[in-house]
């Protein structure tokens, strides 16, 4: 009954809002740890599912949310925290793992099914918001107010349990904000004593009935780490956790995890006894024991990533990405007097600083090697040394088995960009070293060398090719490129310890294609050629007509791992039964999947019931009034959620990694926003303020688009933590106009009943969970400029179609 909510539940709302927010943070933490966390934007699009089926909901029972909401409204807080846990267990007790879709396509309904169950809580709290805004429109903007900075509050929360160990326990603390929300909606909406009672029956149950172990993790097998324990005698040595992941070690006393990335295969060595190293189970470069013995490392300069140090003899090394320190020990024994070492994540440095100091011959905790505790292209973008050498390991895993999984993730450091800022900081006669894996039909290698031939064209270098040489093994090439040409004598150097190693020379200029494929044979010597059409006049036209996307990534478009191109995705997928599998990215198939999924169960739960509901509202209600209100939730829904995700993957410059970017920006972005909500409750004309927030939208987005492009650089440049706010910040002009437009026309659909209202919270969900999916195909098929140009078109089309309220009303 109306009468229970004389008071406003703005604290309630806060902390449901605050703990629905966490959870999906928690939930993107965690499957980036059982998964990849490229489902990022599933996450999203899963708990806006919840929020359209909610509005779905309201909008059907109509008068009766009204009637009933007394219950309806704790009742819902509370539903959310019991099905929490309950739902995260469900969805991962259904294994689902998106590189099966590749030869299983059924599975695409258990992978709506996690969506479904995954969306329960979404949905409950969704409930209760909606709940609150149906029985209270005219005070819809406080509300919405009261719901994005309790979001953000929730984000700050979860950024927090972030450094515990056992994520679990994060999901645990956001079940327990639900019920205390349920709590204090029971006492502001008068119902204190069977409110205390029912919460806390509830709580005592819960913690009496919940098994050890409950919550432990179950990953999917084709995860590295999953693949390595499968190895006999493999077990967990060391595991710590943080914001930037869970780092994790193993070893074998019975078989010997092995790492040498395309090692000559007649080294006549073999590397001495290692540690694997994973973060958030992805394989990264391992620990290797250095006991004092230089014979034990022979195995380093059978490595191709030791050619430059046949070119010449450079002193001062840096390393990027540097992990377990292969690279950084390679350069220590070849003898750099100084390698500085760049590794993102505390707790790999504190690892090998700490209990693998012994193991790893104290390889960082003193010189040659400096660690740097820094992410690589933010370091390489503030730093004003110059090195001899830079290395830059291969990108997409410890093997390269995982690239295709690797389709969504943004690499700042392979754009052409991040190569500039690499080569700016050469010496004069200095060596860029970059290594990338080798799969035939050529995708990693033939877009690595279209990066570089671009990075050099941009700076200005009348011939490329004089600067440019490449080797490959069987698994692996190795570009070098020089700051000043590369000297007969260098290359001399080069051909000499390819020659010994069995190694190819692939490409130098002047060298003959004969020679290019001896040893490790394809059927022809694509690197070869590719290069030579990148450097001629036909460069453009091997980008444009090749079967993958080759073309060199960008700060706008930093998807080096996507080769996927749309026109050829039919011929792909018609060779799936014959062998054609490698041919698909598996990440961007599981975009294309949820995408469609996404489509398919907004019109399912949301837009089919919605038109029922539409049908209730009456004539009054129809044609121009929910035309109107279609196409301005339509437009908010899709827009908001596109720029939400095109500003998620950009700031991953200047944060450094995607789950951190999510947990810190997001928070800032939702407080600026319910700032601009709670501006919207000021006394004015509702078509008017929408105007000015519409136009404000499309300004300052251009404006943060722009001042980003250019200054994107400068801020990654800024120390972590500072970067990071500064992100956030960035985003909140145009997330306080953004702010406004929900709560501006949830009022003046509201003058014309609470059914209208209900009708517009379900369209705005539904175009939200279409949108998340659909911010990162455009994002990855077109670039970030592209799909914001997008969203904005669709917020002027939203503020252009602004719901008139009835004639005398004040929101007209």
């Amino acid at each position: 009954m109306t009468s229970d909510w004389r008071r406003l539940p703005l604290v309630s709302i806060a902390l449901i809002s605050g703990a629905a927010l966490g959870y999906q943070i928690l939930l993107l933490r965690v499957f980036s740890i059982i998964q990849w966390h490229h489902l990022a934007y599933m996450i999203i699009g899963l708990a806006l599912l919840g929020y359209g089926a909610s509005g779905t909901a309201l909008a059907l029972a109509g008068q009766r949310v009204r009637q009933f909401s007394g219950w309806l409204y704790p009742a819902s807080l509370l539903g959310f925290a019991l099905s929490c846990i309950p739902a995260f267990l469900g969805a991962q007790s259904l294994a689902f793992s998106p590189e099966e879709l590749l030869w299983e396509p059924l599975l695409g309904f258990r992978l709506a099914l996690i969506y479904v169950i995954l969306a329960v809580p979404f949905f409950l709290a969704a409930t209760a918001v909606g709940t609150a805004l149906m029985c209270r429109p005219q005070y819809a903007a406080r509300l919405y107010a009261a719901d994005l900075a309790g979001a953000g509050l929730g984000g700050l929360i979860a950024f927090a349990t972030l450094y515990v160990p056992d994520p679990g326990l994060g999901l645990l603390l956001m079940a327990a904000l639900g019920l205390l929300a349920a709590l204090i909606a029971s006492v502001e909406l008068r119902r204190a004593r069977v409110g205390i009672l029912i919460v806390s029956g509830t709580a005592v149950v819960a913690a009496l009935l919940a098994p050890p172990g409950l919550l432990s993790l179950q990953a999917s097998p084709y995860k590295d780490l999953e693949e390595a324990l499968r190895v006999a005698g493999a077990r967990i040595e060391a595991q710590r956790t943080g914001p930037r992941g869970q780092v994790t070690v193993v070893g074998s006393p019975l078989a010997p995890l092995r790492e040498a990335p395309g090692m000559s295969l007649i080294a006549g060595v073999e590397p001495p006894d290692q540690r694997a190293l994973f973060i958030d189970g992805n394989a990264v470069p391992g620990i290797t024991r250095d006991n004092g013995n230089p014979e034990a490392l022979t195995f380093l300069d059978r490595l191709p990533t030791a050619v430059p140090y046949h070119m010449q003899r450079p002193l001062r090394v840096l390393v990027t990405r540097t992990g377990g320190g292969l690279l950084a020990l390679q350069a220590r024994n070849a003898g750099a007097t100084r390698v500085v070492a760049l590794e993102s994540d505390p707790n790999v440095h504190a690892l090998l600083a700490g209990p693998y100091a012994d193991f790893s011959g104290a390889l960082f905790n003193g010189p040659p090697v400096h660690p740097v505790l820094a992410d690589s292209r933010a370091w390489l973008e503030r730093s004003s040394d110059s090195f001899d050498l830079i290395q830059i390991g291969a990108p997409g895993g410890l093997t390269g088995a995982g690239a295709g999984l690797q389709a969504m993730h943004e690499d700042f450091l392979f754009t052409a960009q991040g190569m500039d800022a690499a080569f700016e900081r050469l010496n004069p006669d200095g060596l860029l070293a970059v290594s990338s894996w080798i799969r035939l039909p050529p995708r990693d290698s033939l877009r690595l060398a279209a990066t570089l031939v671009t990075m050099l064209t941009r700076q200005g270098v009348a011939d490329p090719g004089a600067h440019l040489a490449v080797i490959r093994s069987w698994q692996m090439a190795t570009f070098v490129v020089g700051r000043s040409p590369l000297t007969p004598e260098a290359l001399a150097g080069m051909t000499r310890f390819a020659t010994d190693r069995g190694f190819d020379v692939a490409w130098f200029q002047g060298m003959s294609r004969a020679d290019a494929n001896y040893y490790n044979q394809m059927p022809t010597p694509y690197l070869f050629d590719g290069i030579e059409r990148l450097l001629g006049d036909t460069g453009s036209d091997l980008i444009d007509d090749y079967k993958f996307d080759i073309r060199p990534p960008t700060d706008d478009r930093p998807f080096f791992h996507n080769f996927m191109r749309w026109r050829t995705l039919k011929e792909v997928t018609g060779l799936l039964g014959s062998g054609g599998m490698p041919l698909l990215e598996a990440g961007f198939v599981l975009l294309i999947a949820t995408l469609a999924q996404a489509l398919a169960l907004a019109a399912v739960l949301i837009l089919l019931p919605l038109a029922l509901a539409g049908q209730r509202l009456g004539r009054r209600q129809c044609g121009n009034v929910r035309g109107r209100t279609f196409l301005y939730f339509t437009g908010i829904g899709l827009g908001f959620m596109i720029i939400e995700l095109v500003a998620l993957h950009r700031l991953v410059l200047i944060v450094g990694n995607p789950v951190l970017t999510s947990a810190i920006v997001l928070p800032v972005f939702l407080f600026a926003a319910g700032l601009g909500s709670l501006y919207a409750s000021r006394p004015a004309p509702a078509m008017r303020a929408a105007r000015v927030a519409g136009v404000g939208t499309v300004v300052s987005a251009l404006l943060w688009h722009l001042l980003l492009k250019a200054g994107a650089p400068a801020l990654a440049a800024l120390a972590g933590p500072v970067a990071a706010l500064a992100a956030g910040l960035s985003l909140a002009p145009m997330a306080f106009f953004m702010g406004q437009l929900f709560p501006l026309g949830l009022t003046a659909v509201g003058e014309r009943g609470p059914g209208l209202v209900a009708w517009a919270w379900g369209i705005n969900g539904c175009a939200s969970v279409v949108g998340a999916m659909a911010g990162t195909a455009l994002a990855v098929s077109f670039g970030f400029g592209a799909s914001l140009s997008v969203a904005l078109v669709l917020y002027v089309i939203a503020t252009l179609s602004f719901p008139r309220a009835p004639v005398g009303s004040g929101a007209a």
